[in-house]
């Protein structure tokens, strides 16, 4: 019988606005093998949850094969709203948003970790200001890093 191997996927995500609602950013990083990729992206108006549920869909559409992955997030919002969409539930707000997520969500295996905001998570903060950046620049980002320690250096001298 052959088996497939999932790959493992870390991915942290981050939705911002100025105002709530107002303008809105989003950030993913997705790392796996040493590799990384940054998306992100802006809407002219969001609240800061649908932008939070907005990088997670973009972030698992990437996806293109089955998937274990480790979504970290600041949100609690993120966290009991993912709970409920594995279940096959839906939460009460931003239905638009989370039917997004559990159209991408299928095929993969997923575990959600939390990550305190603007803590010592690099990750993290890096997600925190490139999703403020979208927002506040009404920036779009879809960058690949064959080295993701390289994409570290890169977001300490921005």
């Amino acid at each position: 019988m052959k088996t497939s191997k999932r790959f493992l996927v870390e991915v942290w995500i981050d939705g911002s606005c100025i105002g709530n609602p107002g303008p809105g950013g989003w950030a993913a990083v997705l790392v796996t093998d040493g590799k990384a990729r940054l998306l992100g992206g802006h809407v002219a108006k969001a609240t800061n949850n649908q932008m939070e549920t907005r990088a997670l869909r973009e972030a698992l559409a990437t996806l293109k094969v089955p998937c274990e992955v480790v979504v970290f997030t600041d949100s609690q919002y993120v966290i009991l709203g993912l709970q409920k969409v594995l279940l096959g539930k839906f939460p009460e707000t931003n239905l638009d948003y989370w039917g997004a997520v559990h159209r991408v969500i299928g095929r993969h295996s997923i575990l959600i970790s939390k990550t305190d905001a603007h803590g010592d998570d690099r990750w993290n903060n890096l997600v925190d200001d490139v999703a403020y950046r979208c927002a506040k620049y009404g920036l779009d980002f879809n960058e690949f890093y064959d080295d993701s320690i390289e994409l570290l250096n890169k977001a300490r001298k921005r």
